[in-house]
């Protein structure tokens, strides 16, 4: 069995389990489980970068008399995703891609209010990993100035996800599985991406391991 040994404000507590899954970055799950296990040679060749990624509020821009808050947003957001699609960012600049929160299934638009999520470069990300998150922010508001025009920043959120975009998978499947010790590692990492995957890389990542110990358990537990 394994045994693990968390540290929390100076006092070190022990925890014991017959099976371990560790669903950390590649970087981190080496970090935990060095010098354990040979078969864990493949977390070295993965690459993952890092990317900073915006959430703005803006000010809900006028719509046309008749015309629904919520149509206006939906109309504004599909105008340009398409121009973003069709025409794309220049090439010297940080955007990757804008998604709209109330397009999203299940999502709906909040009067007053347009949320727009901002991925930046990953390789413009890596260039200014250590460049502040007011700076990012007025960089990013720069570079969108056409498409918020006069409206008001009403909020806003920065953050730097250090292991964010895969780009060399483990190449070991999309789950990783030894049966042995009871061991198993899942992640974005063993998925490969584009800038469509993201999150759901690392959910494919775990139903992929899902249904390896499914499969197991199920083997276990037939007759003989």
């Amino acid at each position: 069995r394994w045994e693990l040994e968390v540290q929390k404000q100076g006092e070190t507590t022990a925890y014991y389990c017959a099976e371990l899954i560790i669903a950390t970055p590649a970087e981190q799950a080496s970090q935990l489980l060095s010098g354990h296990l040979s078969s864990l040679g493949f977390l070295q060749n993965v690459s993952v970068a890092p990317q900073w990624v915006v959430m703005l509020a803006l000010e809900q821009q006028a719509f046309d008399a008749g015309q629904g808050p919520e149509e206006a947003l939906v109309e504004n957001a599909e105008k340009h995703t398409q121009e973003a699609v069709e025409q794309g960012f220049p090439p010297d600049s940080c955007i990757e891609q804008l998604s709209f929160e109330y397009l999203k299934p299940g999502r709906s638009a909040l009067r007053g209010v347009e949320l727009v999520q901002v991925q930046l470069r990953a390789e413009w990300s890596s260039e200014h990993l250590n460049m502040t998150e007011n700076d990012v922010l007025s960089v990013t508001l720069g570079e969108l100035q056409t498409m918020i025009g006069t409206r008001k920043l009403l909020r806003s959120h920065v953050h730097r996800w250090l292991y964010s975009y895969t780009a060399i998978p483990a190449g070991v499947g999309d789950a990783f599985w030894q049966s042995d010790v009871k061991l198993g590692l899942c992640g974005d990492y063993f998925v490969a991406q584009n800038k469509e995957s993201g999150v759901e890389s690392a959910f494919l990542s775990g139903s992929a391991l899902a249904r390896k110990l499914v499969k197991e358990k199920e083997f276990s537990s037939s007759p003989c």
